[in-house]
């Protein structure tokens, strides 16, 4: 079910790129942290980068390593070595129909993931997308 409502900087959500997406896009369902804040307009629009359970083959400077415990308890995160990765190369400016929330547990009331991550993982994530524009100049 998508989301009616801009979330918040530094939110996790699930977001479906299987419709409209070809390789090496993305295109499945995968987890993402909003980097974008709140519009003040109603663009129906929020900018995100993809979490992946893989390493990358090289690290770079727009890959950011994302530690287990800031994770959700959801079956997505579940034996993948607790090794994820945001891929801040991978920016997309998505519409609210493709996102979802994250659920977790499995019982008859509905539980949804509502944490944002912290501030200073944030900071990470946001140096590597300007790194991934090749402006990491900017940073000095």
């Amino acid at each position: 079910m998508a989301i009616k409502f801009h979330p918040q900087r530094g939110a996790m959500l699930m977001c479906d790129f299987t419709n409209a997406f070809k390789p090496p896009e993305m295109v499945k369902k995968r987890p993402v942290i909003v980097i974008s804040p709140r519009s003040r307009r109603k663009s129906g629009l929020c900018t995100v980068v993809p979490i992946s359970t893989k390493e990358p083959v090289l690290i770079e400077k727009h890959h950011v390593k994302i530690d287990s415990g800031y994770l959700p308890p959801s079956p997505f995160f579940q034996g993948h070595n607790n090794q994820y990765w945001v891929k801040c190369d991978m920016i997309y400016r998505v519409a609210f129909h493709r996102l979802d929330l994250i659920r977790i547990g499995k019982s008859k009331n509905r539980k949804y993931y509502n944490e944002l991550i912290p501030s200073e993982l944030l900071a990470c994530i946001t140096e590597g997308v300007i790194h991934s524009i090749g402006a990491g100049y900017l940073l000095k």
